[in-house]
């Protein structure tokens, strides 16, 4: 894989792991959705720990990713906000279906991008893990599927391309 690619899958992992981090709290969503969601956050530091050192540094402590890849990943999710501007109305951006949408499109990226580079078993680990967690999140948002769909195509038409 390029170093692009490379940038771009881990760019996309850590705002997926934003995003499920939204259905991992008990007062969102019950006990099954909040364990896939922390199954998700799981794979998202696996599949970004695989790429290399230089992504995960230490601080003090705790180990967090990297200034550069924080930056990179905020103009990954200004681009997904901006795509969602386009087909939601800005009161919907406050919904679960939007940050369902940012599950679906960096799923459909990630999928995309392993696929036409072949990356490592952590990132299709990560595919599959965030497949199941997309099915919960669209099982109860059966209504607003099809819109959430035209964002995260949107979406990895840009990111992915």
């Amino acid at each position: 894989m390029t170093k692009r690619t490379t940038g771009q899958l881990v760019s996309l992992a850590y705002v997926l792991h934003g995003a499920a981090e939204s259905f991992a709290s008990p007062e969102v969503s019950g006990w099954k959705l909040r364990r896939q969601a922390e199954r998700v956050m799981k794979n998202c530091i696996n599949a970004i720990g695989s790429v290399g050192s230089s992504v995960i540094v230490d601080r003090g402590e705790h180990r967090e990713v990297s200034d550069a890849l924080k930056r990179q990943a905020q103009r990954t999710l200004d681009d997904f906000v901006g795509v969602a501007g386009l087909h939601m109305a800005r009161r919907d951006f406050y919904t679960p279906s939007f940050v369902t949408a940012r599950v679906m499109g960096c799923h459909l990226a990630i999928d995309h991008l392993t696929k036409k580079h072949g990356a490592g078993k952590e990132w299709r680990k990560l595919e599959s893990v965030t497949a199941t967690f997309l099915t919960m999140l669209v099982h109860d948002q059966e209504a607003e599927e099809g819109l959430m769909y035209r964002v995260a195509e949107s979406f990895t038409e840009r990111c992915a391309a």
